[in-house]
């Protein structure tokens, strides 16, 4: 079914949104198989191996804010390691609220305090982050 989804947005020249957990290694096979296609792995949790791969097939990552929970300092590498130009970020509401609002429906209001994190873990100014990650949604999504 993924390879038939692939072929459609090939067609009719589309973006891909990617979402994978623990099929990473498979997952990149497909894409690159599919090559030249225009993706971003949604809800990222790979690891620095999934992630070069990613960014070598120029995908777009985008992080949700798991990445603020005392855990997660995977994650938190993740974004370190992915360049800003190639970085999107999302609430993925109702799921995966901040840390302090854990248990709670996440919203798109808590855009904010994800793009806070983002900016403490790569040293740049929040306006920075929002900036680039708006550019890069519009870019990628043709808006």
């Amino acid at each position: 079914m993924f390879g038939k989804l692939i072929e459609l947005v090939r067609e009719l020249d589309l973006p891909l949104v990617v979402h994978t957990r623990q099929a990473e290694e498979e997952t990149l096979n497909i894409l690159k198989a599919a090559m030249p296609i225009k993706a971003v792995v949604h809800c990222f949790s790979g690891d620095e191996n999934f992630l070069k791969g990613c960014l070598n097939c120029d995908f777009f990552i985008s992080f949700t804010c798991n990445i603020t929970y005392k855990k997660a300092q995977g994650l938190r590498d993740m974004v370190r390691l992915t360049p800003l130009d190639k970085l999107m970020i999302e609430t993925d509401a109702p799921y995966l609220s901040p840390e302090g609002f854990r248990g709670k429906r996440n919203e798109p209001a808590q855009l904010k305090l994800l793009a806070e994190a983002v900016s403490r873990i790569k040293g740049l100014k929040i306006e920075e982050v929002a900036d680039k990650t708006t550019e890069n949604a519009k870019t990628f999504f043709k808006l």
